[in-house]
């Protein structure tokens, strides 16, 4: 197993693409590797979408495609903030956050998945689970396992027992 191609980030300002594979070494080998990842890829682009018509334009901080013939994805992650207002801490979040997109596609069994939505039922009351729909939970809360796993544990303890036991079980 090969780490994806990393590629772009010499236009972004935050991160380099050895930050990106020094990021990586944080997460199992299995999640990172090429398959199911195979690009990650920084565009300068602003993206924004709206969700419904009567919802605002929101901005597209990442993306991650999946072609699952193949069980591949490959994940772009676009500026952020023309304004100037982000930082690592959060280009971090939002290359994990889209790791954790193929790892919840590709690398879950269906047992897992189907057990993830018992827990996010659980944890739906919690303020910063509320509205969220399963997938991006997952995903949202898998990068703040690697980044932030106090916080999680404080603020979701079922998820991050999850997580912990599921997820990044220890080797």
């Amino acid at each position: 197993m090969a780490l994806p191609r990393v590629t772009g980030f010499n236009l972004c300002y935050l991160m380099s693409s050895q930050d990106v594979i020094a990021l990586l070494g944080r997460i199992p080998l299995l999640h990172a590797s090429n398959p199911p990842v195979q690009l990650i890829a920084y565009s300068d682009r602003l993206v924004y979408r709206t969700i419904g018509t009567d919802q605002p334009m929101n901005q597209v901080f990442g993306r991650c495609q999946f072609n699952q013939a193949a069980g591949t994805a490959q994940i772009t992650i676009y500026q952020q903030h023309l304004n100037g207002n982000f930082d690592k801490f959060t280009m971090e979040h939002t290359i994990l956050h889209e790791v954790g997109h193929s790892v919840f596609a590709l690398v879950s069994t269906e047992g897992q998945r189907v057990e993830w939505l018992d827990v996010h039922q659980a944890s739906g009351s919690r303020p910063m689970a509320s509205g969220q729909n399963p997938v991006e939970l997952f995903a949202s809360s898998y990068a703040g396992f690697v980044l932030n796993p106090d916080f999680l544990h404080w603020a979701l303890p079922e998820v991050y027992e999850y997580m912990e036991a599921r997820v990044f079980p220890p080797t």
